[in-house]
């Protein structure tokens, strides 16, 4: 018998071997669910840690804003906020810009008309790596012991310094608030 006759000469020379495993058609198309399922399950969690993430940065951006606001620290308080923030929804101003609304704080700061500032509810709506949307509830209490409540749509961009600022707030309408569940 000739050297290429003889597998197993030939294999033990190389010292290699080679296992073939035959499936069934079924087996096959099996596996492949089962790959695919763990794929979109590993996809799913990196989304929902993704948005966790996203939920985190947006409560500690509504914690740090009611915690400044609450203590008076206008510095910063507007630390929080972007010199691009355009405000919308509030009665009476088609929209209040970021240095109409700090000479009002200031006063009021200054003034200590405000007693302290409260969030209650996150509900997200959107977020990128860069920009994160959320709607939230949001209490004023005065001193002279009224209480402002209303809902509040915010967005927060990482700027350039790597602060999270918001750049647009809107007001919502009672309807609204209730149609998301804030109230």
């Amino acid at each position: 018998m000739s050297d290429k006759n003889k597998p197993s000469e030939n294999m033990a020379k190389n010292n290699t071997e080679k296992t073939v495993h035959v499936v069934s058609k079924e087996s096959a198309q099996q596996h492949v669910q089962e790959a695919e399922q763990l794929a979109q399950s590993a996809k799913d969690a990196a989304v929902e840690a993704d948005k966790q993430d996203a939920q985190k940065i947006a409560q500690a951006w509504l914690d740090a804003s009611a915690l400044t606001a609450t203590n008076r620290d206008f510095d910063a308080h507007f630390n929080l906020i972007s010199e691009k923030v355009r405000v919308t929804g509030v009665p009476g101003f088609e929209s209040i810009s970021y240095d109409d609304w700090a000479r009002a704080s200031k006063k009021d700061f200054e003034d200590k008309v405000l007693d302290s500032v409260s969030y209650e509810g996150l509900k997200m709506s959107a977020h990128n790596d860069k920009q994160i949307m959320f709607k939230t509830l949001e209490s004023i209490f005065v001193n002279d012991g009224t209480k402002k409540t209303q809902g509040v749509e915010i967005l927060i961009a990482l700027e350039d310094d790597g602060v999270w600022r918001v750049i647009q707030e809107r007001v919502m309408t009672g309807n609204e608030i209730r149609h998301v569940g804030l109230m």
